[in-house]
């Protein structure tokens, strides 16, 4: 999964405005949870009541999902209906999402076969599990679960987004509190079972290879919404995580001053459970194509011999990614104490290695850093993050004081990663923050974490004689997340020897 990139959420807003209809049902809970089920939906979700049907929605973040496996088994089904069916006929009236709507979106929206009536459609969810199924795909285990069943149990789905909002719930407390999703979906209706009322059998008219799909059409009958019904998974692909706020209680859409991140990064595997409640510790082999950007991140890093990447682990421990993230709070709230909000040293810290991490915190000088170490305590600091009290796992020495160093130079950490006979190497690519920083030129200064701290500065960040290589000191375990172990060769070792004595 990738974020979308911000200058495109006007897309996915103009998009939800769009298919935004202001019609309560039955099936939107009550916000209270006083009222039961009311045809229409009880006063507390109605136009005008308290808090009201949502008057709009506000997009605050966008995910697209790549996922090869899914969208193959997606093709794959599409061939099938496409061979059983050859043309299928259409909906009428068209679909929110489909023409003459569709060439307004086409940075954001893939063109669909119309013969086959594929289209776009929203389905509502929690957050977690919106990215549950981004991870895993659709399962009929859950199907009809989120308000009953009226055409069989499958995957529902709806034009508006505003009937898919009924069935998103926000998460009591925590990171994504208030914060609903929708997906939206790649499906395909193929020959579709046309119905205006209930019809529990519908599901059996699809499974005996009459139709492909349900309409339920209570639009017609009902005057609320049109739901499509799919039995299969493989018949939609969930392509893109949709991440809002609902504007009720007068609320209105503003501008996003800044993007808002998953409580985990978008890449992990575990991005959809909870760190504090669901506790996880996995180091996962990277794909090939993460592999590359590691090798082409050491390589743009690196000034001398040039680094073989051989393996790469990431690194997804929920204890120390909320350590990590805590002494991040920490720190923004200090600083809004103090009455700073941005980061200092802006033209002495080079961050072009981290400017593609779109989670990164720049107003906290947060950077993406090199840790030469041996193999035993990569795996150690993997496991326990960096104890400065512990050694050989944080000290490579004291000539800019005392705590944990990296590097922006890959040259410059390397000559503390010793090599094994076969030439292997072992480097940590971490997270850092480094907060407010204590800047020296000198080319020694044993004792620059105590002035550092004494000036209330959160690292040390050394430039010898003006001329680097640069060394970065951090004081607190905390403020490290060892993110990926990465084993490499050179192809010259005199060069690491070199800079080790600089």
């Amino acid at each position: 999964m990738v974020y979308v990139a911000q200058k495109n959420l006007a897309i996915f807003q103009e998009l939800m405005d769009t298919t935004y209809r202001p019609i309560p049902t039955q099936d939107r809970p009550c916000p209270k949870g006083t009222c039961g089920k009311v045809r229409g939906g009880c006063p507390c979700v109605r136009p005008g009541g308290s808090p009201g049907l949502p008057s709009g929605y506000k997009v605050k973040r966008v995910i697209r999902i790549e996922d090869s496996g899914m969208f193959e088994r997606y093709s794959q089904r599409l061939g099938k209906i496409r061979r059983s069916r050859g043309f299928a006929k259409a909906l009428a009236p068209s679909l929110f999402t489909q023409e003459p709507n569709r060439e307004r979106f086409a940075d954001v929206l893939a063109p669909l076969d119309s013969s086959l009536n594929e289209a776009y459609l929203w389905h509502g969810t929690t957050v977690r599990r919106g990215l549950a199924i981004a991870q895993d795909d659709f399962s009929l285990r859950f199907a009809g679960s989120g308000a009953g069943s009226m055409y069989g149990e499958g995957l529902y789905f709806a034009e508006s987004c505003t009937k898919a909002d009924e069935y998103s719930q926000a998460e009591p407390g925590g990171h994504y509190e208030g914060t609903h999703a929708l997906l939206l979906c790649r499906a395909c209706l193929g020959k579709f079972f046309y119905v205006t009322d209930r019809d529990p059998g519908a599901k059996q008219r699809v499974e005996s290879g009459e139709f492909d799909s349900t309409v339920g059409d209570r639009a017609a009958s009902a005057k609320t919404y049109r739901e499509v019904v799919l039995y299969d998974p493989d018949q939609v692909y969930p392509e893109y995580v949709i991440l809002y706020d609902r504007l009720d209680g007068g609320k209105t859409v503003t501008a996003n001053d800044a993007p808002f991140h998953l409580e985990l990064p978008v890449y992990w595997v575990n991005v959809h459970r909870n760190p504090i409640a669901d506790p996880f510790r996995v180091h996962y082999t990277v794909r090939e194509k993460t592999k590359d950007l590691i090798q082409r991140l050491a390589s743009g890093t690196c000034s001398g011999s040039k680094p073989v990447v051989l393996d790469v682990r990431r690194v997804e421990d929920s204890e120390l990614w909320n350590r990590y993230v805590g002494f991040k709070a920490g720190l923004h709230q200090r600083l809004r104490n103090m009455g700073q909000t941005r980061k200092l040293l802006e033209d002495e810290v080079d961050a072009d290695e981290a400017a593609g991490i779109e989670n990164m915190d720049f107003a906290l000088n947060e950077l993406l850093l090199w840790h030469g170490t041996d193999a035993e305590s990569a795996t150690a600091i993997a496991e326990s993050g960096f104890l400065s009290g512990s050694a050989g796992t944080a000290k490579h020495g004291r000539r800019f004081g005392e705590g944990a160093d990296f590097a922006e130079d890959l040259a410059k950490n390397i000559g503390y990663a010793p090599a094994s006979s076969a030439g292997v190497r072992y480097v940590l690519l971490c997270r850092t923050v480094c907060g407010n920083i204590w800047y020296t030129e000198k080319s020694s200064h044993t004792d620059a974490h105590q002035a550092a701290k004494r000036s209330l500065k959160h690292s040390v960040l050394a430039n010898p004689d003006g001329k680097g290589p640069r060394e970065y000191v951090l004081f607190e375990d905390t403020q490290v997340y060892p993110e990926y172990i990465v084993q490499l060769e050179l192809l010259d070792d005199s060069t690491a020897a070199a800079m080790n004595t600089l």
